[in-house]
């Protein structure tokens, strides 16, 4: 009978999450990404890949290479289109809400891994919490994000389930995943390194571990992660100089630890560093409600089971009651502070985790479901120091938040009435307070996407390449895009090469236009990483036929417009008015006021080099 009812509610759980999966997917359907910013590069780079082209020789990549040549493999196999992603993304949806699934469920239970799967799908999958898209998993502005945290995941799952046994598959399994993550994003690659490490300790030190991971596992865990490395230097070693290859390989880290992109305000402020101390205040004061709440609510765990009762019935009741006061008065939570504690719950969880995992009492623990979460935690803790005193659900914590997300679901909806059924034979009460919260927490951030993508009724391109973007009355941008694209279509040569400045390569994209040179974004952040005489050189030799200088407010890096601010290309601006004159404007004169529009140019002469 149990195992029917096991059945049954895994069944019905399963059946819940495919509805919120399908509902959230049409909610946004083709209005996930942002219709100048980034994303554009995620379609451009595999495109240009496919015809011929090789990462960081003929196009400058701020990342690993892992993740666009899987797009070019997509698009070889499927078609270049937006469809083409927005199927494989949702496909990896599907696979990433199966692993945190059956990776919590291992570790805690089924209802637990229900919610942590439902937040996955809510808070980070579908949604858009601000007002430029990207930051999902469907059309995320760095395919590098996803695929690195999937493939974190997925070792994390892999070292969990290899606990017992003698086979190598389960080692090889999760050494692949730890080395193809460090093909992604350096912040991810570093924090699935550190969380490997940390877990192979604990597999070699625990004696309910197999023995083979004192030696046949270890060594092929390792050998596994270093393959991938070795097959990326090697294939760009056929494109260019060895020592340029094995930086190839490297791109994820040598990009960024070789330049001044970390020092930039717009990663500081990310950080919480520009404001170390307030930061920290809020940080604080974050975790002190947090843990008066919990002391109120265990409190009251306590009090409705003292004289043998459940707590169930005053658990359902409260739980009701939370769920309809924070849907109809949102304000009442401020949602935007919660993801504040993650960085502290993810670091306290991962001491204590550790200190049970050798102690006589954590011993009783099977180590199959303690690993997961101690590496959850820990990966979540090095993951977060990205924004560590500023660290929040919107925005790059898409991904950046989503494993301490996961694991205080974890803590709340599992461990900690856990611990409360073992101190006083509680902690239904709590579980059923914890789970409304979670739930209540889900539908707000579900309705703040909805707004988002209700007012977003403009399509900009068409066929299997149609995105929607907001109204014109909000945003000119859709339409200043649809306009430029007309007079590409028209007004010039069909095989014209285009290079945009500072930022909108998705222009390229949809017109199926190459830039010439290898920079196809020109934010501060690529000036810093790959500098402007750099940039100014490519353009001298390889001078794009038509420029398009695309409207784009800087401030946030700490920079002035494009071209006007001393620091941020003033020289390549002036390389351009020697190259070239304006032949077509859209809306207003670009780099003036907050005003947006586009000025297309063209060369003035060609030159004979």
């Amino acid at each position: 009978m149990s195992r029917f009812s096991s059945r049954w509610r895994a069944s019905a759980g399963s059946i819940v999450l495919g509805a919120l999966a399908v509902a959230l997917a049409a909610d946004g359907w083709r209005r996930w990404p942002d219709v100048l910013v980034d994303f554009g590069h995620e379609l451009y780079v595999p495109w240009r890949i496919l015809e011929g082209d090789v990462l960081y020789r003929d196009l400058a990549f701020l990342y690993g290479p892992l993740s666009q040549y899987v797009n070019a493999l997509w698009f070889s196999l499927f078609g270049v289109s937006l469809s083409t992603l927005i199927w494989v993304n949702l496909a990896l949806v599907a696979g990433f809400a199966l692993l945190v699934r059956s990776t919590v469920r291992r570790a805690c239970d089924e209802w637990t891994a229900a919610l942590a799967t439902a937040a996955f799908l809510g808070l980070s999958a579908f949604a858009q919490l601000v007002p430029i898209g990207n930051y999902n998993f469907v059309t995320p502005y760095s395919h590098e994000a996803t695929h690195g945290t999937f493939l974190a995941f997925a070792m994390i799952a892999g070292l969990a389930r290899g606990v017992s046994g003698t086979g190598l598959a389960p080692a090889v399994l999760a050494g692949s995943c730890l080395g193809l993550a460090l093909l992604t994003r350096a912040e991810i690659g570093l924090a699935a390194l550190v969380t490997a490490a940390f877990a192979l300790v604990v597999l070699v030190a625990r004696p309910d571990t197999a023995p083979s991971w004192r030696g046949r596992r270890l060594a092929a865990f390792g050998a596994a992660a270093a393959l991938p490395q070795l097959v990326a230097a090697v294939a760009f070693s056929g494109a260019m100089p060895s020592g340029t290859a094995l930086r190839a390989a490297a791109g994820a880290w040598s990009t960024l630890l070789g330049t001044e992109v970390r020092r930039n305000p717009f990663f500081v402020v990310g950080m919480g560093m520009e404001a170390p101390a307030s930061n920290f205040e809020r940080l604080v004061e974050s975790g002190v409600v947090t843990v008066a709440f919990l002391v109120l609510v265990a409190t009251l765990d306590w009090l409705a089971t003292r004289r043998g009762g459940t707590g169930k019935v005053p658990g359902a009741a409260t739980a009701v009651a939370v769920v309809v006061t924070t849907t109809a008065f949102p304000a009442l939570v401020a949602w935007g502070e919660v993801a504040r504690i993650l960085p502290l719950v993810s670091a306290t969880a991962a001491v204590a985790l550790l200190v049970l995992a050798f102690t006589r009492t954590g011993r009783r623990v099977p180590v199959d479901r303690l690993l997961p979460l101690l590496s959850i935690a820990i990966f979540s803790f090095v993951l977060a120091g990205k924004m560590l005193l500023n660290a929040r659900l919107h925005h790059y914590g898409f991904y950046l938040a989503l494993p301490g997300t996961l694991l205080l679901v974890c803590l709340l909806v599992w461990a900690v009435p856990r611990l409360l059924h073992l101190g006083f034979g509680g902690g239904v009460f709590f579980r059923w307070t914890a789970s409304s919260l979670v739930i209540a927490a889900v539908l707000f951030h579900v309705r703040v996407s909805h707004s988002y993508y209700r007012e977003k009724n403009f399509p900009v391109g068409e066929g299997s390449d149609l995105l929607v973007t907001y109204d014109p009355r909000l945003d000119p941008r859709g339409p200043a895009v649809v306009r430029t694209l007309e007079i590409l279509e028209r007004g010039t040569g069909s095989t014209d090469t285009l290079a945009v400045f500072p930022e909108g390569v998705l222009l390229n994209y949809l017109s199926r236009r190459r830039n010439p040179t290898p920079y196809t974004t020109l934010m501060p952040t690529e000036i810093a990483a790959f500098g402007e005489d750099a940039v100014v050189r490519a353009l001298d030799a390889h001078p794009p036929d038509l420029v398009a200088l695309v409207h784009k407010d800087t401030s946030e890096f700490g920079r002035g417009f494009f071209g006007k601010d001393p620091l941020y290309g003033l020289r390549i601006m002036g390389w351009l008015k020697n190259e070239y004159e304006a032949f077509e404007r859209v809306d207003a004169e670009p780099f003036v006021d907050d005003r947006f529009g586009i000025v297309l140019l063209k060369r003035t002469a060609v030159q004979t080099r």
